[in-house]
């Protein structure tokens, strides 16, 4: 165990990515039950130290936003973070709503993530991101955007989103990410060129199981297991 966790929610999602790893590979994430997740973090607490906890989907983690569902949602991201423990020292959102509603506010103001991780849907960072999220509602939390690296990118492309990213006021830090596959194979686009900008001009993220997956009351070690029956 690295201490690394990732809580994989359904709530149900927008479904609007041009890109989505959940739709195109088929996994199958069960409804999120909120009390049988916060059993699980708080016996995995007792059991190995949690240092950085995720939250990601599955569905968009802030889907669906109106009230009461939004207070809900605060209250238990809240709990989570809480029940992971005195050894946790970094906490993430994974979200692609740029265009944040009040509630979606809330949620980053009440809650207050190390970092908001942004999986960017359009291909304008300027339109959709920059302009879009008020510095004041991540004060203290660090804005990461990601990119998955379809077939269509470009080294053009790439330095155009990263002068983006260098003139923004809001966005602190920028990913790619590798494509992954129907059949659960690796997309390899640019990656020699982002390979030669990793940890300058952004990250490089190459497809691999970096944390310890937690869906409800199980736990998985590689993503493309949740929801079959060989998890741990």
């Amino acid at each position: 165990m690295n201490g690394h966790y990732s809580v994989i929610t359904n709530f149900g999602c927008h479904w609007t990515c041009p890109y989505c790893i959940v739709r195109k590979t088929g996994l199958n994430v069960p409804v999120t039950d909120m009390q049988a997740t916060l059993r699980t973090i708080s016996r995995e607490s007792e059991r190995h130290p949690m240092r950085f906890l995720s939250f990601s989907g599955g569905g968009d983690p802030l889907f669906p936003m109106r009230e009461p569902e939004a207070s809900k949602r605060v209250a238990f991201y809240r709990e989570a973070i809480r029940r992971a423990g005195d050894c946790l020292t970094e906490t993430e959102m994974h979200t692609s709503y740029f265009q944040c509603g009040r509630n979606v506010a809330q949620v980053m103001q009440q809650v207050r993530f190390s970092r908001v991780v942004y999986h960017m849907r359009p291909t304008s960072l300027s339109d959709d991101v920059a302009l879009a999220l008020p510095r004041k509602w991540f004060d203290g939390q660090k804005v990461r955007v990601v990119y998955v690296v379809t077939p269509d990118f470009t080294p053009e492309r790439i330095d155009r989103i990263a002068g983006l990213v260098a003139d923004s006021n809001v966005v602190d830090e920028l990913s790619f990410r590798q494509k992954v596959n129907p059949d659960n194979t690796i997309d390899h686009t640019c990656e020699e060129y982002l390979k030669a900008g990793h940890q300058n001009r952004w990250w490089y993220i190459q497809q691999d199981d970096y944390n310890t997956y937690v869906v409800n009351d199980r736990l998985y070690t590689r993503f493309s297991d949740i929801g079959k029956e060989d998890h741990r």
